[in-house]
């Protein structure tokens, strides 16, 4: 994939986001400021949809964590992530197993899939 169409699947995944919460452009700006307390504005949002600014990481993060999806959602082949709503406490699950090794990691499924079982 080119720089080309990384730009085009960023933009056409904001936008998803930003529809699905029913958000325009500066409302989507005023969102991520006030999540990540770091100001974007809504023309820089307008610019990453059209597929005219290749955000950076760290805009990529603030995104991610303004509409509480992976970074990978934004772009990665995945798309189911997009429509599910996630919980603090299932975040930060997730954090928390990014720490662990694979075999750490392991041990926790199987827990999981056991207390999910009861």
């Amino acid at each position: 994939m080119n720089k080309e169409d990384l730009r085009k699947r960023i933009g056409r995944r904001l936008k998803e986001l930003r529809k699905k919460r029913g958000l325009t452009w500066k409302e989507t700006a005023k969102l991520v400021t006030e999540k990540t307390g770091k100001k974007i504005s809504y023309c820089y949002v307008n610019k990453i949809e059209s597929g005219n600014q290749y955000p950076s990481l760290n805009m990529l993060e603030r995104l991610a964590e303004t509409f509480s999806v992976p970074i990978d959602y934004f772009i990665g082949e995945n798309r189911k992530i997009a429509g599910i709503a996630r919980t603090e406490e299932e975040l930060n699950l997730l954090k928390n197993s990014r720490k662990l090794n694979p075999q750490e990691k392991k041990v926790v499924e199987q827990l999981i899939k056991r207390l999910g079982e009861k």
